[in-house]
């Protein structure tokens, strides 16, 4: 990086999706062997295939499927913020949102082989925890559940964790809303807009 140029002004989303795609393209068709970060963004290719019955290949998943580009840029955003590069993470989860219409706060964690199906509306708040082989659908919220608390921020007032666990091989249908600080057991199904609270809705 040389002259007085930001990171930001290096880092271009599309580009970083399409070389995606390209890698793992060349990747199937030489070796089943990758990198880790290439490996990962393959084992989401292949979690959302299985559940997609529309998908007419990996392929065509991997070029077209834009929950799955929301999901690799949620890891690429999620990296620049363990690296404490905040603004960066927070730039590539804004442009995600605006070209994907699903928004992953880059500071919630999410484990391998997560999917996406349609993808629409999905929000996936700060402090997240999703476990292996876990599926949303369209629209699905895993939220705080008293945003108004967000205003103690700087006191110090906030509680440890705001926003929802779950457990490996869960499933969250189109709709619903998870809310607050609660845990879901692995392999729970939860229905289409149903609402689960830490506390009475």
């Amino acid at each position: 990086m040389s002259g007085n140029k930001s990171i930001e002004e290096y880092f271009n989303l599309d580009e970083f999706i399409n070389q995606v795609k390209v890698d793992l393209t060349q990747q199937i068709e030489k070796s089943p062997i990758m990198d880790s970060n290439l490996a990962t963004y393959y084992r989401d290719a292949v979690a959302l295939f299985e559940v997609d019955p529309s998908a007419t290949s990996l392929g065509d998943l991997i070029d077209y499927s834009v929950s799955l580009e929301a999901v690799w840029a949620y890891r690429l955003a999620h990296q620049y913020w363990k690296m404490d590069e905040k603004h960066l993470a927070l730039k590539i989860s804004y442009l995600s949102k605006k070209s994907t219409g699903v928004e992953i706060h880059p500071r919630a964690v999410i484990d391998e082989s997560f999917a996406i199906d349609h993808g629409s509306g999905t929000v996936v708040g700060e402090d997240t925890v999703i476990g292996k082989n876990v599926v949303l659908y369209q629209g699905v919220t895993l939220g705080a559940r008293r945003p108004h608390d967000a205003k103690n921020r700087y006191k110090g007032d906030l509680p440890e964790k705001r926003h929802p666990t779950l457990e490996d091989d869960v499933v969250v249908y189109a709709g619903a809303k998870i809310l607050g600080p609660i845990t879901i057991p692995k392999g729970t199904i939860i229905g289409a807009n149903k609402v689960v609270s830490s506390l009475p809705v």
